[in-house]
C-alpha cells in the first residue's frame, strides 16, 4: 500500500485507488492533490482489508482487472454504512461489464484508453459536491466576495428600466390584457433564478402557456413525435440501484431546498424533453407563441431590474440546478457579477456566424464579464445587443 498527496486529514476527501499500473494513480496525485488524499493500492485484497477495518473512504476507484469487480461485491454484501460510491475502470468496457456494474450498483464505468478526461471531470464534480454538502454555507451564505453594484451601474439600470417601462406602458398593457383572454389565469410567469451573490430571486416573464400546462403533460402523447414516455419515479431522493442496494444517494443535489438524487432529476428532465418535443405544442397559447417570437414575453424582467434582482447588463440568470453545478472554485466567480438581461455571452454569440458556443466558453465569458464589467463594457454590449436586434439571425 502506499499513500499519495499529503498525510491523511479527516477534511480532505478521501480516494480508495485500486490499479497495478502506477502511472495513472501518479497521474491522479498530481491532479487532486490539493483536494483530496488518495491511497493507492495494487491489490484489490488489501484495498478491501483497508476498508473492511472501518477507515473512511469517500470514493473507490478499482480497475477491473485487479480483481476491482470483487471490492465492489464485497462492499455490497457488507454492512459497511455509509458505502462509498465506487467507480470501475477498465481498458474495455463491454456490456455485460456494464451491466454487472448496474446491478450492483457502481456509480460510473470508464475506460482508461479513452475515458481518462471523463473519469477527471467526474472526480472532480464529487470532491467539489462533497465539500459543497458538507458546507454550512448554503444559497444565502456561499462563500462568495460580496458584490458591491457601482452607483452608476445601478443609476443607468434604474433610468433605463423606467424609461423603457413608460414608454412601452401600452404594450405591456396590450399584452396583459392579450393573455388574459387568450386563456383567462396569471398574467406573469416567474421562475426562480440564481443571481449575484447566489441570491434567489422570481424572475418574471409574460405566461405564454395555458395555466395548466404541466398537467396537460400527460394527456399529450398523441401529439409528441417520439411517442409515450415513461413517467419518472416518484420517489427522486433514491434511483433505483441505490434503492435496490439499500444505501443512502450516491449522487445528492439540492433543489429548491430539498435533497434529490441527480440521476432521477437528469433522466426526469430528458424524458420531459423528449416528451415536450411536439410538432405544434397545443400548450403554447395564441398570443404565447406571438410573445415568445417577439421577445415581448422577456420585457417583465425590466421590473427585477427596477427592483434590483437584475441589471441590464450581466450573467445570465440561471436556474439553480444549473447553479449548483457551478458551485466549484473555478465557475463560482460568475455569481461575482449581477444576473443580466443581455451580457457579453450573448452578444459574442451574435458576432459567431452560426451562433454556436459550448457551456464552457459561455462560463468563461461569464467569468471574464465578472472581473472585468466597467461603464465602458456595459455600453458596448448594450449597443451592440440594440444593433443585433435588427439583424437576421435567430438568437
Amino acid at each position: 500500500m502506499k499513500t499519495y498527496g499529503i498525510s491523511l486529514t479527516k477534511s480532505k476527501f478521501l480516494i480508495v485507488y485500486l490499479d497495478s499500473d502506477t502511472a495513472i494513480p501518479a497521474s491522479f496525485i498530481e491532479t487532486f492533490s490539493p483536494q483530496a488524499t488518495i491511497i493507492c493500492f495494487n491489490s484489490a485484497e488489501m484495498a478491501w482489508g483497508w476498508i473492511q477495518v472501518g477507515n473512511r473512504a469517500d470514493l473507490v476507484i478499482a480497475n477491473v482487472d485487479v480483481s476491482g469487480l470483487s471490492v465492489l461485491e464485497k462492499l455490497r454484501s457488507s454492512k459497511i454504512v455509509p458505502a462509498p460510491p465506487v467507480i470501475l475502470i477498465t481498458k474495455t468496457i463491454t456490456s455485460q461489464l456494464q451491466e454487472k456494474a448496474r446491478r450492483l450498483t457502481a456509480l460510473d464505468v470508464f475506460s482508461i484508453v479513452s475515458d481518462i478526461d471523463k473519469l477527471t471531470m467526474r472526480v472532480d464534480y464529487l470532491i467539489q459536491k462533497e465539500a459543497y454538502l458538507h458546507s454550512a454555507a448554503r444559497w444565502e451564505n456561499v462563500d462568495l466576495p460580496e458584490l458591491k453594484i457601482p452607483i452608476w451601474k445601478r443609476l443607468l439600470d434604474v433610468t433605463v428600466s423606467l424609461a423603457v417601462l413608460i414608454m412601452l406602458s401600452p404594450i405591456l398593457l396590450v399584452a396583459a390584457i392579450l393573455v388574459y383572454i387568450d386563456h383567462p389565469g396569471p398574467v406573469l410567469y416567474s421562475s426562480k433564478r440564481v443571481g449575484k451573490n447566489y441570491k434567489v430571486f422570481d424572475m418574471y416573464k409574460f405566461r405564454s402557456m395555458r395555466p395548466n400546462a404541466d398537467k396537460l403533460l400527460a394527456d399529450m402523447s398523441a401529439h409528441n413525435i417520439y411517442g409515450t414516455v415513461e413517467a419518472s419515479p416518484t420517489d427522486n431522493t433514491r434511483c433505483e440501484n441505490c434503492i435496490r442496494a439499500g444505501i443512502p444517494c450516491q449522487q445528492p443535489l439540492f433543489l429548491k431546498e430539498k435533497m434529490i438524487c441527480e440521476r432521477e432529476y437528469v433522466n426526469a428532465k430528458k424524458a420531459k424533453a423528449m416528451f415536450s418535443k411536439f410538432r405544434n405544442d397545443p400548450r403554447v397559447t395564441r398570443i404565447g407563441s406571438f410573445l415568445r417570437n417577439s421577445s415581448i414575453d422577456e420585457l417583465p424582467q425590466l421590473f427585477n431590474i427596477l427592483r434590483g434582482d437584475m441589471s441590464l447588463v450581466g450573467n445570465r440568470p440561471l436556474p439553480i440546478y444549473e447553479a449548483e453545478r457551478l458551485t466549484t472554485s473555478g465557475h463560482v466567480q460568475r455569481f461575482a457579477a449581477p444576473a443580466g438581461l443581455t451580457g457579453l455571452w450573448q452578444v459574442t454569440k451574435r458576432g459567431k456566424s452560426k451562433g454556436v458556443m459550448s457551456d464552457q466558453e459561455r462560463i468563461q465569458l461569464d467569468i471574464q464579464y465578472a472581473e472585468k464589467f466597467s461603464f465602458r463594457t456595459d455600453m458596448t454590449i448594450m449597443l451592440r445587443t440594440v444593433t443585433a436586434v435588427f439583424q437576421q439571425e435567430n438568437v
